[in-house]
């Protein structure tokens, strides 16, 4: 990992070790002082002198072996302040006391050194599991942050430099959001792994590049496990997933699309109304644009000049839109136009003859021109409206169908 990263667990292990190690020295010290007060005070000589090889053993199950040493030397000298206080020989029973108290305190001493020696294996053994983690994290082709308990970037790896085309050092120090794009930061499940709601997560988000592109990128986030009393880890791991998404994108974008001419098609239309007609006031006007005898075209001419009369016409129609309308091809030779805002019935009359006369021109052709003409009916929506798309629809073919009613080749709409 890089020298950047902010966490030293070895050294808040050997910290814990030594606040270990001065309580344990404390606990011996203080049983043998105990039991050699209760052995003077003790009348009736109940409390036995060797009970002082209490303070080393315990002082061994945690310190080390000069500690433990340290406090058998206390518990031989305790030995021989109660041997005086039994006003015992000091060649009688004495030297038995320190022979026993000695084997003891040599035991607690050899029980410290093979729990050092086993620290000491599962140290290695964690030390070189550190080094294989770090090894990978370095050498991986995925990319990796590691975030600390406040979301900032302690750590980063080569590949995740390449991927944001920055340096470690620019990269580390930075929160782990502040790169997600605004739309995707409260979808991003990562802050319930940092606060220990959720062992994991992934999904898809947006992240920012050094010179501003987005690229979306599939994120697993997980804790990243450590020594008991350190503080929460976040690993990200993230894996570029931009093309799936364009390739989605493109495929969404064709199902709203007509084949033949790149129009909206019905699905289009119905999102165009609902979203034209969300507005809490002014009006929007819905134009039916009908070629007339389209079924003529296909029999005189055939079906593929019936089709670039179909091109024809939606190049002829988007060519005379307002900025800001819409034109969908709704079925066979039938287009709707939304007109997203319209100042009463008699503009949104004009701009049905502004199309009228757009798609009569004469579709030029091998053989010479072709003859087009069209019927045009309208209906002026005034919002907001309870009508749906397919109400407001219906209304527009009524008036499409008086116009060919009439005569065809003219524009109705009904005030």
């Amino acid at each position: 990992m890089h020298p950047a990263g902010r966490n030293d667990p070895q050294g808040a292990g050997r910290r814990f070790r030594r606040r270990g190690e001065r309580v344990a020295v404390l606990a011996g010290a203080a049983v043998v002082v105990v039991v050699v007060i209760g052995a003077l005070l003790d009348g009736n000589r109940s409390v036995p002198a060797t009970a002082v090889l209490i303070g080393p053993l315990v002082t061994g199950m945690v310190a080390g072996r000069r500690a433990t040493a340290a406090i058998g030397a206390l518990a031989l000298a305790g030995t021989v302040v109660i041997a005086i206080g039994d006003e015992l020989s000091l060649t009688g029973e004495l030297p038995l006391r320190l022979l026993v108290v000695l084997a003891g305190v040599m035991a607690a001493v050899g029980l410290a050194s093979v729990r050092l020696s086993r620290e000491r294996d599962l140290l290695e053994l964690e030390r070189a599991h550190d080094e294989d983690v770090r090894v990978l994290f370095e050498r991986s082709a995925v990319p990796m942050i590691i975030a600390d308990h406040n979301a900032q970037v302690t750590d980063v790896n080569d590949a995740a430099c390449m991927f944001f085309r920055l340096s470690a050092a620019e990269l580390v120090g930075q929160r782990v959001g502040s790169r997600v794009h605004p739309d995707d930061r409260d979808t991003a499940g990562w802050r319930a792994v940092l606060v220990g709601e959720a062992p994991a997560w992934n999904g898809d988000v947006r992240l920012q590049l050094a010179d501003g592109e987005w690229r979306w990128v599939h994120v697993t986030a997980s804790h990243l496990h450590g020594p008991v009393n350190e503080t929460r880890r976040l690993l990200l791991q993230f894996v570029d997933v931009t093309e799936r998404h364009r390739t989605e994108e493109r495929l969404r974008e064709a199902a709203r699309r007509d084949v033949l001419t790149g129009l909206g098609n019905r699905a289009m239309l119905t999102e165009v109304l609902v979203g034209f007609t969300s507005n809490e006031g002014g009006s929007v006007g819905v134009l039916f644009v009908d070629l007339d005898r389209f079924k003529q075209v296909n029999d005189t001419y055939g079906h593929h000049v019936g089709d670039q009369l179909l091109i024809h016409t939606a190049e002829q129609l988007r060519a005379a839109l307002r900025p800001g309308d819409v034109v969908c091809r709704y079925a066979g030779d039938e287009f709707v136009v939304v007109c997203r805002r319209c100042d009463g019935h008699g503009e949104l009359e004009t701009i049905g003859r502004r199309l009228l006369e757009a798609v009569s021109r004469p579709l030029p052709t091998a053989k010479g021109p072709v003859p087009v003409s069209a019927s045009v009916g309208g209906v002026l929506i005034e919002l907001p409206t309870a009508l749906g798309p397919e109400g407001m629809l219906e209304q527009a073919d009524r008036a499409l169908y008086r116009a060919k009613a009439e005569g065809r080749s003219r524009v109705v709409v009904p005030t």
